[in-house]
């Protein structure tokens, strides 16, 4: 080997050992990183550099965990935050870029909610009312539309234009049911918020008087916290991109956050149609017929829907 090849290789291996060592120190925030992102910490990129937005996320897992993320970052502190069940509280914009409106969803509902002090809306509804809705226009809708045909009745307001595919969205109410709310109706299916997408629901918030107020099976508070206010913030990035395998990731976003708690997540799964639209609806859709003994009767403030 001549001097020459024999330099060449010294220098790279020179080389090759700094590099090596920079991306090895640079592998424990890349993991942090990760970590955070996992958490719904928003971290930005995993790519291993402490930007503002790594610090803002460290700081504001700190905050709900009380455990110091400070430089450097080691296995101990990593195994540490991997140990807990942690997650960020989300924060809701500022400035909100728009609010969308609402109105009653005025071809089914039997009633509007009464407006009370303080921007309260209380819904309820009295056994034995119903409102038919507007003549089925398609084969696919008969008996669709129709809520007497179904035994139903409703009180809701929903938003006035529907999002499609790309919109990012935040939904966020309070929500009070009375201590002496009871539902006792043989097909007791009672959504008191949805959002709809063609002729169904794609996700509902329900509530019972055993169960609670819960959405897709996940509870968000339960019958012994009736009479008190609850905060619910659903955060979406309404994508219709398909998955193109099991394990793969698509865009979307759907989280339910309940009292500052993340209670559900459905991110990465397409969670709208391609074309289709879809509306926010609150209020309250139950059974037709129920005893006369039963209070049927949930409130709402504080209902918004802000870009971000």
């Amino acid at each position: 080997m001549d001097t020459g090849t024999t330099k060449f290789l010294i220098v790279l291996c020179a080389f090759n050992l700094v590099l090596g060592s920079a991306v090895n120190a640079a592998d424990p925030v890349r993991s942090l990183q990760t970590f955070l992102n996992g958490r719904q910490c928003h971290a930005g990129a995993a790519d291993g550099a402490w930007g503002q937005k790594t610090e803002n996320a460290a700081r504001l897992f700190t905050q709900a965990s009380n455990i110091e993320i400070a430089r450097p970052i080691t296995e101990s502190l990593l195994e540490e935050l991997e140990g807990t069940s942690v997650t960020c509280p989300l924060i809701l914009p500022k400035n909100p870029i728009r609010a969308e409106q609402f109105r009653l969803e005025s071809e089914h509902s039997v009633r509007a909610p009464l407006k009370l002090d303080g921007g309260i809306e209380r819904f309820w509804l009295l056994p034995g009312e119903c409102k038919a809705g507007p003549k089925a226009k398609t084969i696919q809708a008969i008996g669709l539309t129709n809520d007497c045909s179904r035994n139903r009745q409703r009180s809701e307001m929903k938003t006035t234009k529907k999002v499609r595919h790309g919109a990012r969205r935040i939904y966020s109410w309070d929500i009070l049911v009375p201590t002496d709310f009871r539902s006792t109706a043989s097909d007791d299916h009672l959504i008191v918020g949805q959002f709809h997408s063609g002729f169904a629901p794609s996700s509902t918030f329900s509530l019972s008087q055993d169960t609670g107020y819960f959405v897709n099976g996940r509870t968000c508070f339960g019958p012994e916290e009736f009479g008190e206010w609850h905060s619910v913030v659903v955060r979406v990035f309404w994508h219709s991109q398909r998955k193109k395998n099991l394990k793969d990731k698509t865009p979307s976003v759907f989280e339910v956050w309940c009292d500052g708690e993340l209670i559900w997540d459905r991110s990465g799964r397409p969670n709208i149609a391609k074309g289709d639209g879809v509306s926010f609806k609150y209020g309250l859709y139950h059974a037709m017929d129920f005893p006369e003994g039963d209070n049927v009767t949930v409130q709402f403030k504080n209902v918004t829907v802000t870009k971000w």
